[in-house]
């Protein structure tokens, strides 16, 4: 039975204790943020019979103030019907807030905070490698951001159900929507595990990711308001995420597919970077 362990231990990419530990830490945090994107948007739905026909919706639109308008960007165009108005939640800074803040939050516990605390010394001392390490993490970090994004989806259907709207909604586009964003988290997961595993002190990390979590955000803002700015604004992950538009009928494969290659890029750097580096505990 023992060889049977050791043999299984030796095939997984992920380490079970390390696995375990982390599940027994997050799960509350992860039912928290999950309720809270779940009901943010059931609620949203269910407030869209509020906001009148869709010819009133363009009229409101582009008569908003233009700092608004430069928060939605410029798909605020493509607003024309109930569908693409619930889109909008999954582009609100609650929903993005609460993905970047788990995205930053669980690598950064598991890999810095060990290295912060003084206690990756007696992780590493384990038979484990490195690299199981870093995977089991990643691992981690695709779970809690799928679980997250499948509460916005279901919050979403749920609406729809529950909800007497003025016209249909296509659920199959706000599905699009979900996969977007999902890939969106999976860059922003990507980067923050090559921050932590550069990094040494937990807070140096955090201020870091937040810093230019903002930066991409008022990067996104300012192409709203000055055309030189838009010329870098493709080098920033919400350029490839157009919820309004999908739900207008844009295809997004192009966008998924460029941010999980990112997302892919960042995770292989973590890796080598972590395995490759000395690590110093105080």
């Amino acid at each position: 039975m023992k060889q049977k362990t050791k043999e299984t231990e030796n095939i997984s990419p992920i380490i079970a204790p390390l696995w375990w530990r982390i599940c027994k830490d997050y799960w509350y945090i992860t039912l928290a943020c999950s309720a809270a994107l779940f009901s943010f948007h059931w609620l949203f739905v269910s407030f869209l019979p509020m906001y009148g026909n869709r010819y009133r919706i363009i009229r409101t639109m582009r008569h908003l103030p233009k700092f608004v308008r430069s928060m939605i960007g410029e798909d605020l165009i493509s607003i024309t019907s109930t569908t693409s108005l619930g889109a909008f939640a999954y582009l609100h800074p609650i929903t993005l807030t609460l993905l970047m803040a788990f995205a930053l939050m669980l690598p950064t516990w598991v890999i810095v905070a060990q290295i912060d605390r003084g206690t990756i010394d007696i992780i590493l001392s384990t038979p484990r490698s490195r690299t199981k390490y870093m995977l089991t993490t990643i691992f981690a970090g695709m779970l809690g951001g799928a679980i997250l994004v499948g509460a916005t989806l279901l919050g979403t259907y749920i609406g729809v159900q529950k909800t007497k709207l003025p016209e249909p909604y296509h659920f199959d586009r706000a599905v699009i929507c979900a996969i977007n964003l999902y890939a969106l988290y999976f860059a922003l997961l990507g980067f923050a595990s090559l921050l932590s595993a550069m990094s040494s002190i937990r807070s140096w990390a955090i201020g870091w990711g937040l810093t230019i979590s903002v930066f991409c955000y008022m990067l996104h803002f300012c192409s709203e308001w000055w055309a030189w700015v838009k010329r870098f604004a493709k080098y920033g992950p919400l350029h490839y995420f157009h919820p309004i538009k999908i739900a207008a009928g844009y295809d997004p494969h192009k966008d998924i597919i460029i941010l999980s290659v990112a997302g892919v890029i960042f995770f292989i750097s973590a890796v080598i970077w972590f395995v490759k580096r000395d690590i110093v505990v105080i």
